[in-house]
């Protein structure tokens, strides 16, 4: 988790290329190959997504679909769209049968060639900015998510980052506090964040680890009490593999 002041690209980009130090050099890193395949993901602002290209430039980026269709809903409203047609225009680029969530390529070109044709015939001004910055960023997606499918054929969002927002000001009750406090609440946000992934790991939890990285999960586990608590048996206690449909990336 990473505090920054002025969102600059030299700032992310030192805070990333000192966690690239740490990757490369930090022995269970290197043994995972956790550089390998590597996906990203943020807004569409234009510092971070240069500064991770720059240290990481073997990697992939996923843009947020959520930031992306409210910059299309903005975008409309300013242009002055009716709503329904800005309702028309969201639904098929972000809708459950839209662009964003096409499954191979010639369904992403049949749906795009709908949504530009429903475009040009309700607002051709719209034309430019859905063909030349919209479309792009989906197609990016959709691709690494063809290439990848352990990401799951899903959005993807910065839900996790908008929760720990979310976390911290309700923990703050939105009143200023010290910063100790808030390091402390981050602190421990990034610890429940660590317990969910080692629950994952051995079959327990909300969360399942994807296909592509089952090879991490450990299975089962062998509680034994310590002997400082000498009238407790051993026990040994296996568990059974997960149900649920989240998924977990690694």
């Amino acid at each position: 988790m990473f505090l920054h002041g002025d969102g600059t690209n030299m700032t992310y980009l030192t805070f990333f290329m000192l966690l690239r130090g740490f990757l490369d050099t930090e022995l269970h890193a290197s043994k995972l190959k956790v550089l390998d395949g590597m996906v990203t993901g943020s807004d569409e602002e234009k510092a971070p997504v240069k500064a991770l290209h720059a240290a990481f430039p073997t990697s992939r980026h996923l843009f947020c679909m959520i930031h992306c269709q409210d910059n299309v809903r903005d975008h409309m409203s300013k242009s002055g769209v009716a709503q329904p047609v800005r309702e028309q225009v969201l639904r098929l680029l972000f809708g459950a049968e839209g662009v964003a969530l096409s499954d191979s390529e010639e369904v992403f070109e049949d749906r795009r060639a709908e949504t530009l044709q429903f475009v040009r015939q309700t607002c051709a001004s719209l034309e430019d900015y859905i063909a030349a910055h919209i479309i792009p960023k989906l197609l990016n997606n959709c691709a690494i998510l063809w290439a990848a499918p352990w990401l799951g054929l899903h959005r993807l969002t910065n839900n996790a980052c908008e929760s720990a927002n979310n976390m911290i000001k309700l923990a703050l009750d939105w009143k200023p506090a010290r910063l100790t406090d808030l390091v402390s609440h981050l602190h421990n946000i990034v610890k429940v964040q660590y317990k969910s992934v080692w629950r994952a790991m051995i079959d327990q939890g909300d969360l399942v680890i994807a296909d592509h990285f089952q090879h991490h999960r450990i299975g089962c586990i062998e509680i034994l009490h310590r002997p400082h608590r000498p009238h407790l048996p051993h026990r040994r206690l296996k568990y059974s593999q997960p149900v649920g449909v989240a998924t977990l990336t690694l």
